[in-house]
């Protein structure tokens, strides 16, 4: 069979295209409900039609079917032929079995516009043999121009198949009734036809030779010769026959069909007859039930199977056993078919029975019926008066979408009816139960929430109550200040939550609260409102001599006391020191001060506590406290006398500090300056005073040292006191050699092999150094020159400071103590590599190769860093913070896709190295532009496409004459049948526009495919199209484009697939491709099992041309 073209156009005007044999549809083609399907097929080329389940099957002359799936699962489905720009309807008729009658109705002929344009083909079909294209007529010439013989002959010729089947029984028992138009009336009588067949009636007419009996007329004159002559007759015939009964006995039954059942047949019963020899038990077994008898004397024999021997449902040949002679025989026969249980029907979703409900989530999903049932069994289906019919497929499942007029939105239970027939007439009603329920709401009840509806600080500090109301059974959630509290519901949906004290941060705002219901089926609605809190009223007492942080001395005093603060303006304060109150002045912006005369306090050295209440608009209470300090006293001294109890310091006593100590006011704060060295001393609650000078503070050798005491108290007052303390200690100048290790920094190369230190001392002294926490006795020389050595167990690795203590002791024991610190500096710390992923993933795709990538991390501070990268070696940049940086160009990048180890190597300061590494995919390699496979057309532009399937993702764009991009609001669907990925736009792309589908793989490469539409007024592609430069472009669909022109230059070709520079064309024989500069490369190509040529512009710039378009300007040879 050659390719049959079909056209299918749904309610909505969308039109689908192609033909039978075509890839995803071969000879079967699936529809949909109320749709109207058009074949390119004239009616003579038709053998039958026949009905198989939901499936139309058409048979054509030349032994090939086609199969319609579904079209009988919508009353509304109609069928059409057209050829030749005529297109008539065809209607089909019920009839025998599976048999279908048609009758064709001439719909529209081209020439004038219809709405059924969409379904006209002009050409004429391929299958046409010739010789029904040169001897039948088309659906231009009516059968009633034939004349009644005419419409006969022609009925009768589309009865015996219409097209040269090879006359097998099984097509004659599938007959064809096809008639025209004009003769819909006698529709009827091709039925009558066949009674011509009593026609052989005449065939008794040869009862005319019992005419010749007139001959015997002669006879008469013998007349008195009758009698012999029935005596001679019947003598001789019963004498041979009794001879050779033995012989032509044969057990035999008669072969009736039965089919039993149906609601018009409630006590089915059927008849096993046939004949055998005389008075031979004859058994008859259908199915589980045997019924014997005896042949009667006529050779005859009857059993009747009913009642309580008719057998189970089931289909059946009986078998009968008799003897004929000794011998036992079995013979078969006839068919049984009993069928008297109607069909079981079973809902297996979407019912209460199988404990399905739909909630308002599960109504917005659609609401379906899902059940099982008997293959073939038709349902009618009834909820709320609306009924569906259901074919039930060979699989025995079926499906109902419920409308939204069968189940509206609510809170219901909607009784179904399912009433069942199979096809012999069985039936049975069957009731199951729809649950509706999309209902919820949820509200705040309209009243204060406190007395004067604003939460204050006393009311926030105890429980607060809201209510409101929602559907009983419902469960309510109430959110305030992130906090979930469960509500009590009690049975008429009145709900109640309480938030308990402390659930309202202090201060000063509307805060939202919110309450979402959920009903008992799971629906869900929300509302909110905002309480207003106001717990801020707030006092303060301003730093100063009422905070205790000053003092008032004599001085002050006398002036008086003025104490401020701020509080909530419209506040009143009242202010207390000690016992005496006064109410502060309260200005506009809440700043408040009061004033304290000398005479309301006491003169001395004392504290007494200041007291602020304030209370806000809100009738909030704060207050706010502090310490006033009155001091008008100071007295200091030092005792050097005593000093290290003798009033003299020696060598030994030098060696572990001096103590200094004094007397002073309580709360005094006591500067000490020994020999210039100043030192605050610790006062304790007393007024006894102690400060240490270390040994580096002694003076060595002998000489008078002075000391000078300066106190201060807290009120500012001040007094002073010194004297001298003689010194007696000499020990030489101990020092400590640098730099040590060249730099003062002990790295991991120096440290891994010890370190010395060196200095000197006064000759004759020992010298104990302490590196960290180890200790070594230097050796030292005549001269004074002090080494010791430190081994690398005794340096731990790290980055820190480490401490050098020498102490020297001299000849007369006077001691010398030497501080310094050495950095140690074993590791490069941090090094490592940015958190944040390379080009946002840690991928590197072609976009992001071909403008080069840079590299961050950080490092310690000063280092150098080299980066590697594949075979490329770069110097990163460090900033002053450690933070390094570097840039690969795209050519330092390897293409391909690939995991590739990149190392970063840091040197520190110190000369220590680290190296780190990470993992980096690279993958450069474009997916395959999008296939085109179909596309859907109504009036207002294109409505639907159809992809192949891939794992990268697909999207659509449009881009509009002036090169605007804009997005495609669409709905994607696959679809298992085609092998498709639907994108169904949600409105059509009108011409003049053309689309961009792109794939992305999972590294953000991306590939597109820039198909084509009909121009409004020209024919010519325009690859300047600014919108372009926003798509990598590998290929070009003019296949659903009329006669397209397409011009394409290099730069052209570079601009739209920068990345591969590579161009795939996709068109057919009506298409131009103008490719001026390039050269055929004799190269062929294979796309989808069709030719394309390779043409060159040097380098590896090159278009992949679908070898049915014509390609002009380019040389070579294709």
């Amino acid at each position: 069979m050659q390719a049959i073209g079909f056209v299918v156009r749904d309610s909505s005007g969308n039109v689908s295209k192609g033909s039978f044999g075509d890839e995803g549809v071969g000879q079967s083609l699936p529809v949909g409900i109320d749709q109207d399907i058009s074949l390119n097929l004239s009616k003579n080329e038709i053998q039958s039609y026949t009905r198989d389940g939901a499936d139309l099957v058409i048979q054509l002359n030349d032994g090939s079917k086609m199969v319609v799936n579904g079209f009988f699962n919508s009353a509304d489905n109609k069928l059409y032929l057209s050829e030749d720009g005529v297109l008539a309807e065809v209607l089909l008729t019920q009839g025998e079995d599976s048999t279908l009658y048609a009758l064709y109705q001439d719909s529209a002929a081209w020439g004038k516009w219809s709405p059924s344009d969409d379904l006209i083909f002009f050409d004429r079909p391929e299958v046409l043999g010739a010789e029904v294209a040169m001897g039948l007529p088309n659906f231009g010439l009516p059968i009633g121009g034939l004349g009644a013989a005419g419409a006969a002959a022609a009925a009768g010729l589309a009865f015996a198949g219409s097209g040269g089947g090879d006359g097998s029984e099984e097509e004659e028992e599938e007959p064809v009734d096809i008639v025209d138009p004009d003769v819909e009336e006698p529709e009827p009588e091709p039925e009558p036809e066949p009674e011509p067949e009593p026609e052989p009636e005449p065939e008794p007419e040869p009862e005319p030779e019992p005419e010749p009996e007139p001959e015997p007329e002669p006879e008469p004159e013998p007349e008195p010769e009758p009698e012999p002559e029935p005596e001679p007759e019947p003598e001789p015939e019963p004498e041979p026959e009794p001879e050779p009964e033995p012989e032509v006995f044969e057990l035999t039954v008669n072969e009736t069909e039965y089919v039993l059942g149906g609601d018009d047949n409630p006590e089915p019963s059927f008849v096993v007859s046939g004949g055998g020899e005389p008075g031979k038990d004859v058994t008859v077994t259908v199915g589980d039930q045997v019924i014997s008898t005896v042949v009667a004397d006529d050779g005859t024999w009857t059993v009747t199977f009913e009642g309580d021997t008719l057998p189970a449902d089931g289909d059946y040949v009986a078998e009968v056993v008799g003897c004929i002679g000794d011998e036992d025989v079995t013979v078969t026969g006839p068919t049984v078919l009993i069928d008297t249980t109607p069909p079981a029907v079973t809902t297996t979703y979407g019912t209460e029975s199988a404990g399905d409900s739909f909630n308002a989530v599960a109504y917005d999903g659609g609401v379906h019926i899902e059940g099982t049932s008997e293959p073939g069994a038709t349902l009618v289906v009834t909820i709320a008066g609306i009924s569906e019919t259901i074919v039930v497929g060979e699989s025995g499942l079926w499906t109902l979408n419920v409308t939204d007029e069968m189940a509206p939105e609510g809170a219901y239970n909607s009784e179904i009816t399912i009433l069942a027939s199979d096809a012999i007439g069985n039936t049975a009603t069957y009731t199951e139960t729809l649950v509706i329920d999309t209902l919820s709401e949820v509200a705040f009840d309209n009243q204060d929430v406190t007395i004067d509806n604003i939460v204050n600080a006393t009311e926030a500090g105890g429980e607060v109550t809201l209510t409101g109301t929602t559907l009983a059974g419902s469960t309510v959630v109430v959110t305030m200040n992130g906090n979930d509290y469960a509500t009590t519901v009690d049975a008429n949906g009145n709900w109640t939550v309480t938030f308990p004290g402390g659930s309202f941060p202090g201060g000063e705002y509307d805060i939202p609260v919110s309450a979402v219901a959920t009903s008992s089926v799971g629906n869900v609605s929300s509302t909110s409102m905002s309480v207003t809190v106001d717990t801020v009223g707030f006092v303060t007492l301003t730093a100063g001599a009422g905070t205790g942080s000053d003092f008032i001395n004599e001085a002050e005093w006398t002036q008086g006391v003025t104490l401020n603060g701020t509080s909530e303006p419209g506040s009143t304060v009242m202010v207390t020191v000690g016992t005496v109150t006064y109410p502060a002045t309260v200005a506009a912006d809440g700043s408040w001060t009061v004033e304290f005369a000398s005479s309301d306090l006491p003169r001395g050295e004392y504290q007494t506590t200041v007291n602020v209440v304030a209370t806000d608009g809100a009738g909030n209470s704060s207050s706010a406290t502090g310490t006033l300090n009155i001091d008008t006293e100071l007295d200091v001294a030092v005792n050097t006398a005593g000093i290290e109890g003798d009033g003299t310091i020696n060598h030994v006593e030098a060696s572990d500090g001096v103590i200094l100590t004094g007397t002073t006011d309580p709360g005094a704060t006591v500067m000490v300056n020994f020999e210039g060295v100043v030192r605050p001393a610790t006062v304790s609650a007393n007024g006894t005073w102690t400060v240490n000078f270390p040994a580096g503070d002694i003076p060595s050798g002998e000489t008078t040292a002075s000391v000078s005491v300066t106190a201060t108290d807290a009120a500012g007052n001040t007094a002073t006191d010194s004297g001298t303390i003689p010194v007696d200690t000499l020990v030489n100048a101990l020092t400590l050699s640098h730099p040590i290790e060249t730099d003062d920094i002990i790295n991991f190369v120096e440290a891994s092999d010890g370190v010395t230190l060196t200095g000197t001392v006064e000759p004759g002294s020992s010298v104990i150094v302490q590196l960290g926490d180890v200790s070594h006795a230097a050796t030292v020389d005549v001269n004074g020159n002090w080494t010791v050595d430190f081994a690398a167990s005794e340096i731990p690795a790290g980055e820190y400071m480490s401490q050098i203590k020498a102490t020297a002791t001299d000849a007369a024991g006077n001691v010398l103590v030497l501080n310094d610190t050495v950095e140690v500096d074993t590791y490069v710390e941090p090094l490592a590599f940015s958190s944040t992923p390379v080009e946002g993933d840690n991928v590197v795709n072609a976009a992001e190769a071909s403008d080069g990538i840079t590299l961050t991390g950080t490092v310690e501070v000063g280092s150098v860093v080299m980066v590697t990268l594949g075979a490329v070696t770069l110097p990163a940049t460090v900033d002053a913070n450690g933070n390094w940086t570097v840039d690969f160009a795209a050519s330092q990048i390897e293409g391909g896709t690939y995991e590739t180890e990149v190392s970063v190597s840091a040197v520190d300061a110190a000369g220590n190295t680290r190296t780190e590494t990470m993992d980096l995919t690279v993958d450069t390699e474009n997916p395959d532009a999008p296939a085109i496979l179909s596309f859907s057309e109504g009036t207002a532009g294109v409505r639907a496409i159809g992809t192949e399937i891939v794992e990268d993702i697909t999207e659509v764009q449009q881009i509009s004459g002036n090169g605007t991009v804009s997005a495609v609001d669409y709905t994607v669907q696959e679809d298992t049948f085609y092998g498709e990925l639907d994108f169904r736009f949600n409105e059509a792309i009108p011409d003049g526009s053309h689309l961009v589908v792109t794939s992305t793989d999972a590294a953000g490469n991306q590939a597109g495919t820039y198909f084509v539409l009909e121009e409004t007024v020209t024919s010519e592609v325009d690859l300047s199209n600014p919108g372009l430069a926003n798509f990598d472009i590998q290929a070009i669909d003019l296949q659903f484009a009329n006669d397209s022109q397409l011009t394409i230059t290099e730069s052209q070709l570079e601009n739209l697939s920068s990345f591969t520079n590579e161009l795939t064309i996709h068109g057919a024989d009506d298409d131009v491709v103008d490719v001026s500069g390039a050269q055929a490369t004799g190269e062929v190509r294979e796309i989808e099992g069709q030719n394309y040529n390779v043409y060159s512009y040097g380098g590896d710039r090159s278009l992949i041309i679908d070898d049915d378009i014509t390609v002009v300007g380019s040389t070579g040879v294709a």
